[in-house]
């Protein structure tokens, strides 16, 4: 492996970001391994916005809300409140609340971070679906660092 690009950034700066049907903003970070190393998941979420249905998920992950305010599985998670949640367990769903929110996501293993059960998966929701787009698209490949 050689040298990778430094990754600079702002959550501010979110003009690059891909752009989703219920205009959220949404940018990713892949990290480690390019089969099933972890994704962090930066995103500025449009009041009401229904990121995910109830499921199990095959991926551990961590929420951090960083503006605004999200309810997962019924329990509101306001600016910088944290969520952890195992993988094999039943999670959601993920309502962002009535100001939208920014937050961070961690999936710690791109291969099954979505939803593997309870009808829930890319069918059932079209901003999972949408992430998927996003999330297993081919990277560019990194510029010379020479």
């Amino acid at each position: 492996m050689g040298k990778r690009r430094r990754i600079l950034g702002s959550i501010g700066q979110d003009q690059d970001w891909d752009v989703l049907s219920d205009g959220s903003r949404v940018g990713a970070i892949f990290l480690a391994d390019p089969e099933c190393g972890p994704v962090v998941v930066l995103s500025h979420n449009t009041p009401g916005a229904i990121e995910s249905p109830e499921a199990t998920y095959g991926s551990d992950r961590f929420r951090l809300v960083l503006k605004g305010s999200c309810t997962v599985a019924g329990k509101e998670y306001t600016q910088g409140q944290f969520r952890v949640s195992e993988a094999g367990t039943v999670d959601g769903p993920v309502v962002h609340g009535p100001e939208g929110s920014s937050q961070l996501l961690v999936l710690a293993d791109r291969r099954t971070w979505l939803p593997h059960d309870n009808g829930a998966g890319t069918s059932a929701s079209p901003r999972l679906a949408e992430l998927n787009r996003i999330l297993t698209r081919p990277s560019p490949p990194n510029p010379d660092p020479s």
